[in-house]
């Protein structure tokens, strides 16, 4: 019944061509994925759980500073670039990346100035010595270069996921070369973030290079033509409004994605803050999909609403619906292979995240039943519903955090995660039945 069930799903044609592109990126993923595995293999061997501790504290701290500054526009690209394209205006188009690019290039200067001289005042709360403190300045001298989200945003408009899907296994890659050549020459510490600089550094350059190059074949002309940023906002009408919402939402995420491993170093230390990236990075192999798939339905969906295609909602909660009964078969699997699997891969001294590792993958398999209906708010130019609503969730998910950390330890930040997640799915369910009911479509 639920094979007969899925093949009916599947043969929608707008979820025909979200799940290939998803399976375009998938495909890049799981080698990226397995890459990522090595990386922690070599880390987990070469480096003791403290020094391992550092080095994801050292990376999470500057990506938490460039999610804090950075107004991340990559919805507004696709938002507004859709509907400037289905009017054939290319050279609004034009201005509205550069205009968004700047953006990025200004919030990565930002951030990294900021990382480098409020890392003296974190290195109080995160437990690093003066050379872990220098280590941090000195890696955050890659956020200079971490002008991405306007190449994300026309990549996944223009629909390059096969573009993205390669350009996605660069960091990795480098990073476990370098790791490897730390771990057989027995580098220090340094050597390893060294290693992570490197990668995060090749991620950046080629991402902005494939965009650019993708961004000229599909529009053709000279991409830069004056900036004129009355004319911007005459054309985006609201753009600021629609990117500062989503910038709200952007550090909704941020809070479990890089706050919480600080959070949890400020709490318990590096390593305590080390088993929690274990487990995070082994929960993305569901946590992973849900940001992939959201960001590429995203486009669809925008077009639909424009074009007030019934389809729209179909589409909405048929590929959650899809996506959540794969992904609660995988969390099976966690749950009792959990250890084992990180065991091996890590090390007899990382397998008390297996707890936590679960908790996480079952916040992602609830997430996963609803990763459409964040951009299906997007969408309909209704950010402010979503994010009231994810913020209502992320206090809760705060509350939990710190109110179950004295009684659980590090599974605080899971059951948190898990609760946060159900009363998001809930709430969004509701919200985007009654505004994408029929009479709003046909409006």
């Amino acid at each position: 019944m639920f094979k007969s069930r899925l093949r009916k799903l599947t043969k929608d044609a707008h979820l025909g061509q979200v799940f290939k592109n998803f399976g375009l990126l998938l495909s890049g993923r799981g080698v990226a994925g397995v890459l990522s595995l090595g990386t922690l293999a070599l880390m987990g061997r070469g480096l003791a759980p403290a020094q391992f501790g550092i080095v994801v504290l050292v990376y999470t701290y500057s990506m938490a500073l460039k999610g804090l500054v950075s107004i991340q526009p990559v919805a507004a690209v696709i938002h507004f670039g859709v509907a400037a394209l289905q009017r054939k205006e290319t050279d609004a188009f034009k201005r509205l990346i550069t205009y968004t690019f700047l953006i990025d290039w200004a919030g990565g200067i930002v951030a990294a100035l900021l990382a480098i001289s409020l890392a003296p005042f974190a290195a109080r709360f995160l437990h690093w010595d003066t050379t872990a403190t220098h280590y941090a300045q000195l890696y955050c001298l890659v956020l200079f270069f971490a002008a991405e989200p306007t190449a994300k945003g026309v990549l996944r408009l223009f629909n390059r996921f096969d573009l993205l899907s390669v350009q996605g296994i660069i960091r990795p890659s480098v990073r476990v070369t370098g790791v490897a050549i730390a771990y057989f020459v027995h580098a220090p510490l340094g050597g390893y973030l060294m290693a992570w600089f490197a990668s995060d550094l090749a991620h950046y350059v080629t991402l902005l290079l494939v965009a650019r190059a993708e961004t000229r074949k599909q529009v053709g002309g000279p991409l830069f033509i004056g900036f004129d940023l009355r004319r911007v906002h005459k054309e985006c009408p609201r753009l600021w409004h629609y990117m500062l919402t989503l910038y709200w939402q952007n550090l909704l995420d941020l809070v479990q994605k890089q706050i919480a491993t600080l959070l949890a170093g400020v709490l318990f230390g590096p390593v305590a803050a080390g088993l929690y990236k274990v487990a995070w990075d082994f929960s993305n192999v569901l946590s992973k999909p849900v940001f992939m798939l959201r960001n590429l339905i995203l486009p669809d969906l925008a077009r639909l609403w424009h074009q007030r295609d019934k389809a729209f909602r179909r589409l909405t909660f048929r590929s959650g619906a899809i996506a959540g009964s794969v992904s609660a078969l995988i969390l099976m699997v966690v749950i009792f292979a959990g250890r084992p699997l990180i065991s091996l891969v890590m090390g007899p001294s990382y397998g008390d995240a297996a707890p936590l590792l679960s908790l996480l993958v079952l916040a992602s398999t609830i997430d996963l039943y609803g990763f459409a209906l964040r951009p299906a708010g997007y969408a309909m130019g209704r950010p402010g519903t979503i994010v009231s609503i994810n913020t209502v969730a992320m206090v809760i998910y705060g509350v939990l955090f710190f109110g179950l950390s004295a009684r659980f330890g590090l599974l605080a930040p899971g059951l948190a995660a898990a609760v946060a997640a159900f009363i998001s799915l809930i709430a969004l369910g509701v919200a985007i039945v009654r505004l994408s009911a029929p009479k709003n479509v046909e409006a």
